[in-house]
């Protein structure tokens, strides 16, 4: 490059070329003028960095967020030669696989399955800081990846799994004609024994497991679990009902879940498994205050004709209202009550199972995740 001044006028060349004017604004001050010529040769001259080098300057940012700057032009001085082709085929950067890697995401690598019992999936709840009305402390769901539909069955003991297991296979099979082709579980023992593992290999059942401290592989149960025990939390809190009654909260917020569209589908699980519109006109609030009609030889004709409790489900089985009769100090089913949905039950309650109460904490729902 050369400059010339003659008198007030500068000029600059480049390779013989004129590549900038300007006139005197004082003593060593001259104001600058460029063509749109000169510019695209300017433009051309840029530097373009290479992509791993602009990577670590910019202190490891993803390509994503480089191509972005250089489209948007959020910045100035980046000029990115081959980011195209590097994002078709990205480097190994150490820095980031030394100071970022994490865990792996499940969500775009989900498996898409067409039939009922092409995969269900299942998890272990508990176990529970209360013991139930009828003695359990844990729980384990079964959910078929297809409709969504879940079962929901509560244990004393863990090793109570693979016998609900075999019930809930019947039950697949008898409503739908069709075998359950793939369990996924997260790896428990309970799931993991002599018994279960030739119980699948003879039904040619495949037996999916997570990986060890990836519980993300299970993620659907997971998930599942995570919601229902919200559900639950949440209609146990608004009654005031005794947190004894967590099982029947979470049978109740299972039945309701069910009956409810996922962001995936726009039917329920009910009518995907059943191909039928479900009715949810029986659905009331859990903890309403309920009178049940009293049956029996033993009731004398001046006696009460009905019992008082709370409403604390809808059995889907005997179609009937679940209702604690504390008198009794037992869930009794029946259709034949009278339930006061704007009057919730507050009587003292006393849990029937109290010799097995555990006084480690006032929340039933402080679960150990089985893995």
């Amino acid at each position: 490059m050369r400059a010339t001044f003659e008198g007030f006028d500068m000029t600059i060349y480049q390779n013989d070329q004129i590549v900038f004017t300007g006139d005197r604004a004082a003593d060593s001050l001259y104001h600058l003028h460029a063509s749109v010529t000169i510019t695209e040769t300017a433009f051309t001259a840029e530097i373009q960095h290479k992509i791993p080098i602009a990577h670590r300057r910019m202190g490891h940012v993803s390509l994503r967020t480089l191509r972005r700057m250089q489209k948007k032009q959020i910045v100035r001085g980046l000029k990115l030669s081959d980011l195209t082709e590097v994002e078709k085929h990205p480097p190994i950067c150490r820095g980031c696989v030394k100071g970022k890697i994490h865990r792996i995401s499940f969500s775009n690598g989900r498996r898409t399955t067409c039939i009922i019992g092409e995969l269900v999936h299942s998890d272990v709840g508990g176990p529970m800081s209360f013991t139930s009305i009828n003695g359990e402390r844990y729980y384990v769901i079964f959910k078929d990846d297809f409709s969504g539909y879940v079962k929901t069955y509560f244990l004393k003991k863990k090793s109570e799994v693979f016998s609900y297991y075999r019930l809930f296979a019947a039950w697949i099979k008898n409503q739908t004609g069709l075998d359950i082709l793939t369990l996924r579980t997260d790896g428990g023992g309970e799931f993991k024994n002599k018994e279960f593992s030739e119980h699948l290999a003879t039904k040619g059942t495949k037996h999916e497991t997570s990986c060890a401290n990836t519980p993300s592989q299970n993620g659907v149960s997971e998930r599942f679990n995570r919601t229902v025990m919200e559900t639950a939390r949440c209609m146990l809190h608004s009654s005031n009902a005794p947190l004894w009654l967590w099982s029947e909260a979470i049978r109740f917020a299972t039945y309701i879940l069910n009956r409810v569209p996922s962001k995936e589908k726009l039917k329920t699980p009910h009518e995907i498994l059943f191909r039928e519109i479900p009715d949810v006109s029986n659905i009331l609030q859990f903890g309403a205050h309920a009178y049940i009609l009293a049956l029996g030889e033993g009731r004398k004709k001046i006696d009460d004709k009905s019992l008082e409790g709370m409403l604390v489900g809808f059995d889907d089985e005997q179609k009937g209202y679940r209702i604690y009769v504390p008198s009794l100090r037992r869930i009794v089913i029946s259709i034949h009550v009278k339930i006061d949905e704007n009057r919730m039950y507050t009587y003292e309650m006393k849990n029937p199972v109290e010799s097995s109460f555990l006084e480690s904490t006032t929340d039933p729902f402080v679960v150990d995740q089985v893995n």
